[in-house]
């Protein structure tokens, strides 16, 4: 298995690991207050860790370190400010700021919140697995009633796997891993710090490394979905920025932009055709349909448009409401 308790059994020593929770926030106060009651009840039965939470704040006006001084937290919790703009430059910032003696680095976002077992059954597919990286469920939640195409078209839902099954994939908005992963996989693409899709591109440099990634499905976390992202625009704006990340690695690869072009070219061909074809169904109330084929569309323009360097920045914006 080669997990981390078999190692300290080996050397005849019982240990608890040592796991630091890296959250970055960005003036979602409620929510990341929400997020860290939640951590207050996380429960173990067979792993008991020593857990330090870091929370990276990424507005200037530092607005979540009143919150993280809450005197009411279980657990230690270090506040740090980092002023420059952008989601790679703040993962960084925790990344750089992890504790000496760690063993486990863990990433969840500030909308979302974990079930009492969630870290624990990180860790227990971690020593099952001797995995190098755990991911998890991302389950939605709605924070007003979403329109009921959204909801049959599960568009914010994501794909699970059998528990403890190898994937070739991982996102920060629930993940553990190793700290060798952090020391030879290095630091988040701060080109991508305004775009998004840099853990995507971090997990695949993890993968070029020869780390090996294993699912936990009972390591649930749960994300609040808001009324500005159940909506076609949201649905679309995403399968964009989606399309650009793919066209942007597919780059790094290697692969030509003639190649990428045609991709992003057949997509859009394929997408709009199958739109155009499955209109009927918004007679019958059945809009998800369509959409899912548009959707294909937008992500072969977002191909097409990263091959062209033309790039949209979903976390330039700045616009974000507080919820919860």
């Amino acid at each position: 298995m080669g997990g981390f308790y078999e190692s300290l059994l080996a050397k005849g020593k019982t240990m608890k690991p040592k796991v630091n929770i890296i959250i970055v926030t960005y003036r979602r106060l409620s929510w990341l207050r929400h997020l860290l009651y939640r951590l207050n009840l996380l429960q173990f039965r067979q792993i008991t860790p020593d857990i330090v939470v870091i929370v990276v704040d990424n507005d200037p006006q530092e607005s979540a370190r009143e919150v993280c001084q809450d005197r009411a937290l279980r657990y230690k919790i270090t506040y740090y400010s980092e002023k420059r703009k952008g989601v790679s430059h703040a993962r960084n910032a925790g990344l750089l700021r992890i504790r000496p003696d760690a063993n486990f680095v863990v990433f969840i976002d500030d909308d979302e919140f974990p079930s009492p077992q969630w870290l624990e059954e990180l860790l227990i597919i971690q020593e099952r697995t001797g995995a190098d990286i755990v991911t998890g469920p991302v389950i939605p939640i709605f924070v007003e009633k979403a329109p009921d195409w959204i909801v049959r078209g599960k568009f914010m839902e994501r794909p699970r796997h059998p528990d403890g099954s190898n994937i070739n994939y991982a996102r920060t908005g629930n993940v553990l891993m190793k700290r060798e992963v952090c020391q030879k996989v290095g630091l988040f693409n701060e080109e991508l710090s305004l775009r998004g899709g840099e853990d995507t591109e971090y997990f695949e440099r993890a993968l070029k490394h020869g780390f090996r990634i294993f699912w936990a499905d009972r390591a649930e976390v749960y994300e609040w979905v808001p009324p500005e992202r159940a909506n076609l625009f949201w649905i679309l704006q995403r399968a964009y920025r989606t399309g650009q990340t793919l066209s942007y690695l597919k780059a790094k690869k290697g692969t030509q932009k003639l190649v990428i072009g045609f991709e992003g070219l057949a997509r859009i061909g394929i997408g709009s055709l199958m739109f155009l074809l499955t209109l009927p169904w918004l007679a019958a109330r059945r809009t998800e349909v369509p959409v899912k084929w548009l959707r294909i569309c937008v992500r072969g323009l977002g191909l097409l448009t990263a091959m062209l360097g033309i790039w949209y920045h979903e976390y330039g914006s700045g616009r974000v409401r507080n919820y919860v």
